[in-house]
């Protein structure tokens, strides 16, 4: 069964959830509405924030700042209520799309189900990526293997751990260098770069820098390292 994210700032979305799982038979993910209490522990393509109308207005903005640091989901923002200027605004802040669940619910389904498809067909050129623990070594797309430092090799296991999502600096130091570890920051930097300097230059984007968060991979090459 597919997952959805949902991240509720109405504390009554029932009808909402009901009409999704009967409907779209996706199975729900929970989120917190409180970036205190934030972390995805999965990868998640879809990621909904249902609000009520202008009242939440600012609110999900920050969310959607926020969320673009951690996720490359497709956001959808759901409200009982919008406003248009509101709308181009959600838009312009990376939401793919944005219903009014008074009017436009019934489009929930058919939307998530045209996303999948054309996530399906992308697939081929998505990047193919093989981690041997046995000689550490990083195979891309079936090319030749490109052997790794042992740190090296932690890092990318981390992060392919969690393809699409921010990996925190705080997060790989620790689970590369170990929890009680005084590496630093610039360390990480050095390492990731060493990284990917092995790396084909065409793929060397795969290992994207989230300034001030960390670091991400991307399931193909992006322009900004």
């Amino acid at each position: 069964m597919k997952e959805i994210g949902l991240i509720d700032f109405t504390n009554n979305e029932e009808i909402f959830l009901t009409e999704i799982i009967q409907v779209s038979k996706y199975k729900i993910i929970r989120i917190p509405n409180k970036k205190e209490d934030f972390k995805l522990s999965k990868r998640l393509d879809v990621i909904v924030l249902n609000g009520n109308d202008s009242s939440d207005f600012l609110t999900i903005c920050e969310w959607l700042a926020f969320l673009k640091s951690y996720t490359s989901a497709y956001f959808i923002v759901t409200l009982g209520n919008e406003d248009k200027n509101e709308r181009l605004v959600y838009l312009q802040l990376g939401a793919m799309q944005v219903i009014n669940l008074n009017t436009q619910s019934s489009e929930i389904p058919i939307l998530l189900k045209n996303y999948h498809e054309k996530l399906s067909s992308q697939k081929n050129s998505h990047k193919s990526l093989e981690l041997n623990s046995a000689n550490r070594t990083l195979v891309v797309d079936g090319n030749k293997e490109v052997e790794l430092t042992r740190l090296e090799y932690k890092i990318m296991n981390c992060l392919s751990n969690n393809i699409g999502t921010t990996v925190s600096y705080k997060e790989l130091i620790s689970y590369v260098w170990g929890q009680d570890s005084s590496a630093s920051k610039i360390q990480l930097s050095n390492l990731i770069f060493s990284l990917r300097g092995k790396l084909d230059p065409k793929d060397r984007g795969l290992v994207k820098t989230i300034r001030s968060k960390g670091y991400m991979l991307a399931d193909r090459p992006q322009d900004n390292l």
